[in-house]
């Protein structure tokens, strides 16, 4: 479903539509972060129970939906506030590796995608939510993403933390906190939600 609004009048032509199962799992995401929809009836679907590669991008499908699932709230609570970003490696000309978003007022998220890009073996996804000016929820996976300031020298953000977990209705559920040398924002082969904190 599409809502009739402005933004999303302005901003459809800048997002590829999914038209089979080959492109789903990555594309189910820029209706809920540009359009602000409640989702789509996919084309193809079907594809994933014949087995062979249809049943390979079935299991991408799953994987993508199984940390979709629990977001369904927050991403609901922050529909028509501007601060739902998706992601998407090969959305135009020049972002295969590389893609650049602004959240609030004062900090850049830039994205550095880990493999290229594969319109068949699919490609990197995800989204980044702003809960608040230094907390941000970071979802899907092949990706990198650094915080920069946006005032003064330009320069990396502190990360306070980095939890890896969940949410049961709006309430964050961490499983680990990651340190050390896992102190940065990775979001591997499989989906991920990791919540991050990072210094005002």
């Amino acid at each position: 479903m599409w809502p009739r609004s402005t933004h999303a009048q302005t901003t459809r032509s800048s997002c590829p539509r999914p038209t089979s199962i080959h492109t789903l799992s990555a594309l189910h995401i820029p209706p809920f972060g540009y359009f602000n929809g409640i989702g789509f009836s996919p084309f193809g679907i079907d594809d994933t129970a014949k087995g062979g590669q249809g049943a390979a991008l079935g299991a991408l499908f799953e994987d993508t939906y199984r940390v979709l699932r629990p977001m369904l709230p927050i991403i609901l609570r922050y529909q028509y506030t501007g601060k739902l970003h998706p992601i998407l490696q090969g959305l135009a000309n020049g972002e295969d590796w590389k893609q650049s978003i602004r959240v609030g007022d004062k900090l850049a998220a830039n994205v550095d995608f880990t493999a290229s890009f594969d319109p068949v073996k699919g490609r990197a996804c995800g989204m980044i939510i702003e809960l608040a000016p230094d907390d941000f929820v970071v979802m899907g996976t092949g990706f990198d993403v650094t915080f920069r300031k946006m005032e003064g020298p330009l320069r990396d953000a502190e990360v306070i933390s980095i939890e890896e977990g969940t949410f049961q209705g709006e309430q964050w559920v961490p499983s680990r906190r990651l340190n050390g040398d896992e102190r940065h924002v990775s979001l591997p082969d499989r989906s991920t939600i990791l919540r991050v904190r990072v210094a005002r």
